[in-house]
């Protein structure tokens, strides 16, 4: 027994796996909480979540801090695409021992709509709201203060 422990642990720990598309491609990104042991990544595409996927990167894709446990950040503009089709992607990390380990699939499927900009456009601007309102509110009290402080002379 180990305890809930892990006795074989993955060679990475993924925190984040994106894909947003941009003007000129789709920006892969993925961040890393651990990477133990890790030699590398390979990222792969396809049109369909169950495949066959293909393999973007020539060469594996090197670690940040090659031999620390060190968190990492990585991204990838895959430009190879087409307006209006929806990809996926998986990552392959792979550790000294030669063990791969696959994450995702993730797709851009989510935001590629043009009203997820608008909602996020809207959901950053209520914030300027409670400070309006609270300036106004000052700005009035302040005239309530002078009028009964000249008032009472």
């Amino acid at each position: 027994d180990t305890g809930g422990i892990d006795a074989n642990p993955t060679a990475v720990t993924l925190a984040s796996f994106t894909a947003t598309p941009q003007n000129d491609g789709i920006l892969v990104t993925w961040e890393t909480a651990s990477e133990l042991d890790n030699v590398g990544f390979n990222l792969y595409r396809s049109t369909t979540a169950d495949g066959p996927y293909t393999q973007l990167n020539a060469s594996l894709i090197p670690p940040q801090f090659p031999g620390e446990v060190m968190a990492g950040a990585y991204e990838w503009l895959d430009t190879d695409v087409q307006p209006g089709v929806v990809y996926y992607y998986k990552l392959e990390d792979i550790d000294v021992k030669g063990v791969s380990t696959f994450h995702g699939p993730i797709s851009n499927i989510l935001v590629t709509t043009p009203t997820a900009v608008k909602l996020q456009r809207v959901a950053a601007h209520p914030a300027i709201a409670p400070l309006a309102i609270g300036l106004t509110m000052m700005l009035g009290l302040a005239v309530i203060y002078r009028q009964r402080h000249f008032r009472s002379r």
